[in-house]
């Protein structure tokens, strides 16, 4: 028997299973026209008629029974009525209005795609999409940004057509029509064709990765994970792809080169928004120039803030500006200009634009139009973009003149390897977290020399004013400035042997005895926005919690047969007690690292029995003191055997080292993303 080869396809009326029908299609009439429509003329080439009582056809012979689903009956009751639809409802409350104008709401409700490098799944906004191309000349697969960041961006309405007004809207003089914008400004005040700018289609090849210019810099670097090989793997199988043996092209310089196109499009819009316009009130309804942050607040339809500061010397950093005694509208993005757009664009800015000239504070508003809201959504996906870049130019906002470059030298001297994860191969790449351990207040790290293996590289962070005598007159903060940067310098070193993240970044782990235990937390705060070095846990040995202590009382050993180590690290130790007076523990705004608490068993011995050391003021506190600060600061508290004085003795080391080497297993495992 041959096998039937052709393909069954399905009639137009199954096609249709899912189709509706207006209801004059559906009456009894149009049915049995339909019906009849199909039957053609008997022998003497009169119509074949249908009777829809008896279900039967008229021919010369008699009536023949038709088949069921020729019944109009059936077909009616199988066919879906066409509802007509209802008009347009307005939204209806204050809170809908705003919802449906906020630019973050849009961000959020885009669909969910899936980073091809790090496997996160975020709404596609806070992703960057790359297409794959062919190369004009060589015909060779590249990737290229696709066109989803800059969609809606410019208005592309025709000037002749109209805007349906209603009466709770903004009159037409008020809201962004964007027919009129198409009339006034041309194409060519953007510098760009309007087709490029406002194509919705994507290529068939897309691929999306973090819109982060850290992650798109690692592609490809050595030493990194990325690779431009791994964006196409989750294609592989699907019917539409290159060949498994042809490797697409990814530019080395396109973070840089995405950025200078955002940049671009931003001063681009922002020029044309700002241009002039017949009347002040045309002229201010997109960006409207303040004298002053208190200002900010008679704006109506205010959205955020474009900051664009002339004198450098007293260039903070702002994120948001807080509105007092409003529903709406309370928390305003402030946009720092100068850090986004770079002195290039915003020197293009200034010349092409009478009001960014003049001004310093400006209000970009809120208005009923997609371009509009695009223009936002695009200010903050920049910020995102740029994440972490603040910490990392030239004028350091945080570090003082304190912290000079012989400072920054001395990490080579005072930033010491204390252990190798596996000493037969001291050189080879570490499959741990690495951990830096910060001096106790005598200001050396001989303690954790004295430990047993960790089974991770350890490195030892020494008082750089050891022998010196030196003051920090920025106390604990300044310390833990210095000690941030020289872990960076370590960092960054080609030979260092930790493997990196996918965005380029490096995992740590802090910790310290003592006075070590507040230097991490002084050297979390300087490393919280950093992009190469990332804190993933810190440790604190037996470490008080000594924020708001006051006076600390410090009485001076007897350096009658000392050695001079001895000598120095008691000046040492005193000099950590002043800092301690006016200390207040760093408050973390972002997500802090895991934390564990080792603490003593027991208080340091006393002849007499009336006084109690400084470091047993909390030895009653199951948390020595930190719910003060936090109540969940810490994740967990181990309990080591000994006093604060004697964990390092001999008869302790080996409990001590396996209740530290636990606390760092703990926390390398199960790291916050």
């Amino acid at each position: 028997m041959k096998r039937l080869t052709t393909v069954l396809r399905a009639s137009p009326s199954q096609r249709r299973w899912g189709s509706s029908y207006d209801k004059s299609a559906l009456t009894k009439e149009a049915l049995q026209r339909q019906v009849e429509s199909g039957f053609g003329d008997d022998a003497y080439g009169k119509a074949l008629k249908l009777d829809a009582e008896t279900k039967t056809i008229k021919t010369a012979v008699g009536s023949l029974p038709i088949s069921p689903i020729q019944d109009p009956s059936w077909m009616r009751a199988r066919r879906k009525l066409r509802e007509k639809k209802l008009p347009h409802q307005q939204r209806m409350g204050r809170f809908n209005k705003k919802l449906a104008s906020n630019p973050f709401a849009h961000a959020l409700a885009t669909p969910l795609r899936t980073c091809a490098l790090t496997s996160v799944q975020l709404p596609r906004y806070f992703l960057q999409d790359l297409e794959v191309v062919s190369h004009p000349e060589t015909g060779k697969p590249w990737f290229a940004p696709g066109p989803l960041l800059f969609k809606h961006l410019v208005p592309h309405r025709s000037p002749t057509e109209e805007t349906p007004t209603k009466k709770d809207k903004p009159t037409v003089a008020e809201q962004d029509s964007d027919r009129g914008e198409a009339a006034e400004e041309p194409s060519q005040a953007i510098g760009e064709k309007s087709e490029h700018l406002t194509r919705s289609s994507k290529a068939p090849l897309t691929i999306y990765t973090l819109s982060r210019k850290a992650v798109l810099d690692a592609v490809d670097k050595k030493g990194m994970k990325a690779s431009s090989r791994s964006l196409l793997a989750r294609r592989k199988g699907l019917a539409y792809g290159i060949k498994s043996d042809v490797a697409a092209h990814f530019r080395p310089d396109m973070g840089d080169t995405l950025l200078r196109i955002m940049r671009r499009k931003i001063v681009d819009v922002l020029i044309m928004r700002s241009a002039n316009r017949a009347n002040r009130a045309d002229r201010l309804r997109f960006v409207h120039p303040c004298s002053s942050w208190d200002e900010i607040k008679d704006v109506r339809l205010r959205e955020s803030v474009l900051w664009l500061p002339t004198d450098k010397r007293d260039h903070q950093l702002y994120s948001t500006l807080d509105i007092e005694g409003v529903g709406y509208n309370g928390k305003m993005a402030v946009y720092d200009l100068p850090y986004l757009l770079g002195e290039e664009e915003v020197e293009r800015l200034r010349q092409s634009s009478d009001m960014f000239r003049q001004g310093e504070i400006f209000v970009l508003t809120r208005w009923p139009s997609t371009s509009v809201t695009s223009l936002h959504m695009l200010l903050w996906r920049l910020e995102g973009y740029l994440a972490h870049q603040t910490w990392q130019r030239k004028s350091h906002p945080s570090r003082t003149s304190s912290v000079c470059d012989s400072q920054l030298g001395m990490f080579e001297r005072f930033l010491e390897q204390v252990q190798a994860e596996d000493w037969r191969r001291p050189e080879a790449l570490c499959s741990t977290t690495p951990a830096f351990l910060i001096h106790d207040g005598g200001g050396t790290v001989f303690a954790y020399h004295c430990l047993n293996s960790l089974d991770r590289y350890v490195y030892g962070i020494s008082n750089p004013h050891f022998r010196t005598g030196r003051r920090f007159q920025g106390g604990l903060v300044e310390m833990g400035r210095l000690y941030a940067d020289w872990i960076r310098s370590t960092v960054s070193t080609g030979d260092f042997p930790a493997r990196k993240n996918a965005d380029g970044s490096t995992d740590i782990l802090l910790g310290g005895w003592s006075l070590g235990g507040l230097l991490s937390l002084e050297v979390t705060k300087e490393l919280e926005y950093d992009l190469d070095v990332r804190v993933v846990g810190v440790l604190m040995i037996d470490s008080i919690y000594a924020g708001g202590m006051g006076p600390v009382a410090f009485e001076p050993w007897d350096t009658r047969g000392k050695t001079k180590t001895q000598i120095l690290s008691q000046r040492a130790m005193a000099e950590a007690c002043r800092m301690l007076e006016t200390w207040e523990a760093p408050v973390l705004t972002r997500r802090r690292p895991r934390m564990i608490l080792l603490k003593a068993t027991l208080c340091v011995p006393k002849d007499n029995d009336t006084k109690i050391e400084l470091v047993d003021t909390y030895r009653a506190d199951p948390r020595l003191g930190w719910d003060e600060y936090d109540e969940g600061l810490f994740e967990e508290v181990l309990e080591v055997e000994g006093h604060h004085f004697d964990l390092f003795s001999a008869e302790r080391i080996a409990g001590t080292t396996d209740v530290i080497r636990e606390g760092l297993n703990r926390l390398a495992t199960n790291k916050i993303p």
